[in-house]
């Protein structure tokens, strides 16, 4: 184990740095995209009075869908809150620090590996490291900065649990405590963090540590995990996943097709994820995927070094083999953020194997890095805005309905209605589920009615009630788009279904009395229950309404109702 630090290891930490820094660089000029907006620009709770401290006490996952999820992350929260303090809601302060972050991580990556196998290979791995383009998504994307934080916290670690095998007794307590406070902050930021003791395990095993010193390696972190994981079942139980697997077909179907995703996404990243949930696949990549990692395998030495590569490849993939098998959540690239420091060591074993033997393995890798570069840093492109990633989404995996229905979403927000439709016709067609379809029908009846296209609004407003008969929002905006085009009857037999319905929801009975005052004619007495039935049930009083109600003028705003009551 090197433990000299010398002027060439800073030169090269220092260049490698910058390689991880200008790959991503760019993306610093890009907006909040995706989850970004609900967790970052749209989250009142980060602009609160105590967050720093509150967060510790608070699900992660009322940050992403305002519902409780089991998601206990509370430092990369407090990141999020130090960014606000700085620069309030400029999306290059958090993209900056993503970027940091990564160049730090490549850092560390061959700081470990360079004391583990030495410089060379050290250097060569981070280089790799630095520049993967499955790293993409965890930096430009900036929710994806749990990956960020988790791979500093583990590699710290890693660093000072070293220090105490060759640190002497009186200052190895401090390096004890060092490395538990710093798995500790691993473990609050991502779940992953769990499986460190199983690859310090794996490592003293292939080394044939003894018992003592075995038990030294990786005890300390096994019992703070163990300790964790109670805290999590007793306070933050992780609630079930409602997404869509990423493969379709049997067990073992699923298992081998996850498997030669891995290995595509560490070995040949030809193909990111971008979000999507049905993920397209070429076999000719998978086969060229596996064959890649099998010459790895293969060819890197010393055979002890390989099996630690291998070993942290395998057992940090093992936590996302499972959720994707068992829990239903989406492959995603950034998942892959730090098994990938297990492939970068591979490579960087094998290239320094053949260094000086065979000159041309120094231009194979570094045709790998550059190639790894342009890969990297064009994939990080995609992420600059809404549209272009889910326009990249769909490119790739043109079969993914949520990729076209988020698509959907963008265009409209950027307001080009035509293609907007588009997407959200391509959605209604892919999407699996009813409950999916349903809202991607309500989306596209939304902008088909913004755009003056009431008849074909109604058609998929239609649709979107078929699929799901039982949303009284959706009843009141399909009555809503009929009222503009006259057919007042049937709007009124649709508001008056509402209206036997009782629903106990004070935005839906707010909306009903506003359709009641708007439709032809206007029916002011259920206006006034259903009005009255919304502020007993807490909501928030409508002058407008209220006017109307007393002076008996009724609104004609129609395209305003039209709008409000609207799913997104």
């Amino acid at each position: 184990m090197e433990t000299q630090i010398g002027y060439r290891d800073r030169l090269t930490a220092a260049g490698i740095f910058l390689l991880g820094a200008a790959v991503f660089a760019h993306t610093a000029g890009y907006g909040f995209v995706w989850d970004d907006v609900a967790v970052i620009a749209e989250n009142e709770f980060l602009k609160s009075a105590g967050v720093w401290w509150r967060c510790f006490t608070r699900d992660f996952g009322l940050e992403i869908t305002r519902q409780p999820a089991g998601y206990y992350r509370p430092l990369v929260f407090l990141s999020f809150w130090l960014n606000y303090a700085v620069g309030g809601l400029d999306p290059w302060h958090y993209h900056l620090t993503n970027v940091l972050l990564h160049g730090v991580n490549s850092v560390l990556v061959f700081a470990v590996i360079a004391r583990l196998m030495g410089r060379r290979t050290g250097g060569l791995a981070a280089a790799v490291f630095a520049v993967h383009p499955v790293h993409a998504e965890s930096v430009a994307f900036v929710a994806g900065r749990s990956d960020l934080l988790c791979g500093l916290f583990l590699l710290l670690t890693v660093l000072a649990t070293m220090r105490t095998f060759v640190t002497p007794a009186p200052q190895r307590w401090f390096w004890f405590g060092a490395a538990a406070g710093l798995y500790l902050a691993a473990l609050v930021s991502k779940e992953l963090a769990v499986t460190l003791p199983g690859v310090l395990l794996a490592y003293g095993l292939i080394h044939r540590y003894r018992v003592r010193n075995l038990v030294r390696l990786f005890a300390p972190t096994a019992l703070l995990a163990a300790i964790y994981l109670v805290f999590r079942l007793v306070c933050f139980p992780m609630a079930g996943a409602k997404g869509m697997m990423p493969v379709e077909g049997g067990f073992v179907e699923r298992l081998a097709r996850l498997l030669f995703l891995y290995a595509a996404q560490q070995s040949f990243p030809v193909i990111p994820t971008l979000g999507a949930d049905v993920l397209t696949r070429r076999v000719w990549v998978d086969a060229a995927a596996v064959g890649l990692l099998a010459v790895l395998l293969a060819v890197a030495r010393p055979r002890r070094h390989a099996a630690d590569a291998a070993a942290w490849l395998a057992v940090f993939l093992a936590p996302t083999l499972w959720v994707n098998l068992f829990k239903a959540i989406e492959l995603s690239d950034r998942f892959a953020y730090v098994p990938s420091a297990g492939m970068a060591a591979l490579v960087g074993l094998a290239a320094s194997r053949y260094w000086n033997r065979f000159p041309a393995s120094q231009a194979v890798t570094g045709a790998i890095v550059v190639a790894f570069f342009a890969l990297g840093s064009m994939y990080a492109s995609m992420w600059k805005t809404e549209a272009s990633l889910w326009a990249a989404s769909v490119r790739y995996h043109p079969e993914c309905g949520r990729s076209y229905f988020n698509l959907g979403n963008a265009y409209r927000k950027a307001g080009n209605p035509t293609m907007a439709v588009r997407a959200f016709y391509k959605a209604a067609r892919l999407l699996p589920d009813a409950e999916r379809r349903c809202w991607a029908y309500a989306n596209l009846a939304r902008v088909l009615a913004e755009s003056g296209e009431d008849a074909m609004a109604v058609e998929a407003c239609r649709k979107a009630v078929e699929l799901r008969p039982g949303r009284p929002m959706l009843r009141l905006f399909l009555a809503s788009l009929l009222m503009e085009m006259g057919k007042s009857d049937e709007a009124r037999a649709l508001l008056d279904e509402v209206a036997a319905w009782d629903v106990d929801d004070g935005e839906v009975q707010m909306e009903l009395a506003r359709l009641n005052l708007a439709v032809e004619p206007p029916r002011v007495e259920q206006a006034r229950r259903a009005y009255g039935r919304a502020r007993d049930l807490g909501a928030a009083a409508d002058p407008k309404v209220e006017k109307d109600l007393s002076d008996g003028e009724v609104s004609k705003g129609r395209k305003d109702n039209k709008a409000s009551t609207a799913p997104e």
